[in-house]
């Protein structure tokens, strides 16, 4: 901001309307430059609208008010949650069938590629006789479909077969 007035009347001091960051995420120096002081997280506040106010020195003084709207782009920063926990049930003896598709959210906005679809595999640790017994198809139609494979491998939209096998 700036005042044109003479004798010391002039100088600007900055400050950040609080009801308007209440979780004082956000600073102004003296020169009127806002900055970042917390973490922002566009799951929980995807826009925010702080207001500056700006004060003269003179008698009485004078103010000015502007709003800096600030739009919190998205990262991956979410893993993809189960809906449930899974638990599914086999007889031995059975021919191969869909035994469970299982369904997880994310909460990242997927037009930044940051949530579904998934990349899903099987877990590349497991048993030679669980990679042989088992088989992931891909259901195009189910993208938001997935199922945990080992520790932190996801699996999406798919459905899991199984063959039979004595040794189990």
């Amino acid at each position: 901001a700036t005042d044109p007035d003479q004798g010391g009347r002039g100088v600007v001091k900055y400050s950040i309307v609080r009801t308007s960051d209440r979780r004082r995420q956000f600073c102004i120096d003296h020169e009127g430059t806002v900055a970042v002081q917390r973490s922002l997280d566009r799951e929980n506040t995807p826009k925010h609208e702080v207001k500056i106010l700006a004060v003269d020195e003179g008698v009485p003084p004078k103010t000015a008010t502007a709003t800096l709207t600030v739009i919190v782009q998205d990262i991956n920063d979410n893993a993809p949650k189960l809906l449930e926990d899974y638990r599914p049930v086999l007889l031995e003896h059975v021919p191969p069938r869909r035994i469970v598709e299982i369904t997880a959210t994310d909460e990242d906005e997927m037009s930044k590629n940051n949530g579904p679809p998934f990349t899903f595999k099987m877990d590349s640790k497991a048993d030679d006789i669980i990679r042989a017994s088992f088989k992931v198809e891909h259901n195009k139609n189910k993208v938001n479909q997935i199922l945990v494979a080992g520790p932190g491998q996801l699996l999406l939209g798919l459905t899991i077969l199984y063959q039979e096998s004595s040794s189990f």
